[in-house]
């Protein structure tokens, strides 16, 4: 073995040992090289300062560092552990020993006053038969565990995994946080639920949005140009007909309110104080019990808590709107429009095959202090006005009626007027029985009362009538009368 030492001393510090290689005053410097020897497993190379033997001793500090230049670049230092083509290589391990106060380690790159600082690259080893080696930056374990931090310069900007192993990353107010993912990103929670906050939101707590294990809550107004839903015939079983016509009842007992909403509710930033229309779910629920969906609401952040939170499932509603349309569609069908005609309207109550079909009323309503409103059947007019048909179906037994009945009053009745239409020449008016092997009489008759008068009157032309001869027909001329009047008498009296 080769020792080189300086010798000992008791009151002033040890001597110093320098080994230098040689200067150059034009070309590079002569070269140092300290290295064990080889053999079938080589020697250990050891750098290191002796250690402290008095109570307040400091050992000395080792500084491994290239030589300053004033030109192009100083050195590199390069610490590595050799190669291998069996088994591993080396480790490279810089660490600060253990102290009774707070061990510390830094690893830094230069500065500069004119260029680009100096990086630090950490880089895995490469393999070309197997895994690249791992970069694991972990903090140190004690009564309270370090955190790792990765920051910008100035701290403005961070990465910190805590103590607790959570997970902080800060932007400056300024910056963006940008977030790529290749093919696919996926976010997991394993337990809670996941929020998502706006400094300045206005609503309390700051959170705008939130997804739980089962649904999704927003505390703001949320726009989507396009919605869809799962509807395919393949994902769904038990496919049957509904009772659209008691859908279509049920819908008349939900009844439509005008409200505001309380004021602890629009803290929460659901709404703003404006007065809305809507339903009330509890009663609701009295009808269409599956359009309700009950909670409890939790949100801490907000301070609200309220058990047995009632929701309504507007997308049921929707769809049940769709079936009460149709089922009024088949009573009041508007047709379709044609390059003849505009759309027709059927009006009709639905067929049966086992019992009545439904009636048919179009009235007006009552009024207690004023006039009831007035009915008016017409066709539009035209260059061939529509006629208008009432027609009693066929009957296999016994066939339905007409009647035309004007009101009745504690003062005058209603009366009956049956007038043709009027022109150059004027409509006739036909009052006749159906033909048959006996057919039906026609009764011209008023009712009973202290007087009763049949009056038919005829135009002023009307010179004289053939009737036949069972009966006689007279012209006369009442007192009060106007124009000429037909009494009718019996030929018989």
């Amino acid at each position: 073995m080769v020792s080189l030492s300086a010798g000992t001393a008791s009151s002033v510090a040890g001597a110093s040992v320098l080994v230098q290689a040689g200067a150059s005053s034009t070309l590079a410097g002569g070269s140092m090289f300290v290295q064990s020897g080889s053999g079938a497993s080589t020697g250990d190379t050891v750098f290191g300062s002796a250690a402290a033997t008095g109570a307040i001793g400091a050992s000395g500090s080792v500084t491994v560092t290239s030589g300053d230049s004033s030109g192009v670049s100083s050195g590199d230092l390069t610490l590595g552990s050799g190669s291998t083509s069996v088994g591993s290589a080396g480790l490279v391990q810089i660490y600060a020993g253990q102290s009774a106060t707070v061990g510390s380690s830094v690893l830094g790159a230069g500065s500069s006053s004119k260029g680009s600082g100096g990086a630090v690259n950490l880089n895995g080893g490469a393999s070309t038969t197997s895994s690249g080696g791992s970069i694991a930056l972990l903090p140190g374990k004690g009564i309270s565990s370090g955190t790792v931090t990765l920051a910008s310069a100035d701290k403005s900007g961070s990465i910190v995994v805590g103590a607790d192993g959570s997970i902080t990353a800060t932007t400056a107010p300024t910056a963006a946080l940008n977030l790529f993912g290749g093919n696919a990103a996926n976010n997991t929670l394993q337990t809670g639920e996941w929020t998502f906050s706006h400094a300045e939101s206005p609503i309390s707590g700051n959170v705008n949005f939130r997804m739980q294990k089962d649904r999704i809550v927003s505390h703001v107004p949320a726009s989507f140009p396009v919605s869809t839903t799962p509807s395919d015939r393949r994902i769904k079983t038990e496919i049957e007909d509904v009772d659209q016509n008691d859908i279509l009842h049920r819908m008349q007992s939900l009844e439509v309110k005008q409200y505001r909403y309380t004021k602890e509710w629009q803290s929460i930033g659901h709404v703003n104080d404006d007065v809305v229309r809507g339903v009330i779910a509890q009663q609701v629920a009295e009808t269409f019990p599956e359009y309700i969906h009950r909670s409890d609401y939790h949100f801490p952040e907000k301070n609200f808590t309220m058990g047995q939170f009632h929701e309504v499932n507007k997308h049921l509603l929707t769809i049940d709107l769709l079936a009460a349309m149709q089922a009024h569609h088949r009573r009041f069908t508007v047709g379709r429009n044609n390059d003849g005609s505009t759309a027709s309207i059927q009006i009709t109550t639905e067929d049966a095959a086992n019992k009545a079909t439904g009636d048919v009323v179009v009235r007006s309503g009552e009024a207690s202090l004023q006039n009831s409103g007035q009915m008016l059947i017409q066709t539009g007019d035209g260059v061939h006005a529509g006629s208008i048909l009432m027609n009693v179906g066929t009957a296999q037994e016994t066939s339905g009626s007409i009647r035309l009945i004007s009101g009745s009053s504690t003062s005058n009745g209603g009366e009956v007027h049956v007038i043709s239409g009027g022109g150059v020449k004027s409509g006739a008016i036909h009052l006749k029985t159906a033909e048959s092997y006996t057919s039906g009489g026609i009764d011209v008759s008023t009712g009973v009362s202290n007087q009763d008068s049949v009056v038919i009157r005829a135009a002023m032309s009307l010179a004289r009538l053939n009737y036949p001869a069972a009966k006689v027909w007279l012209v006369e001329k009442l007192p009060s009368a106007l124009e000429p009047v037909l009494l009718l008498q019996d030929q018989s009296h």
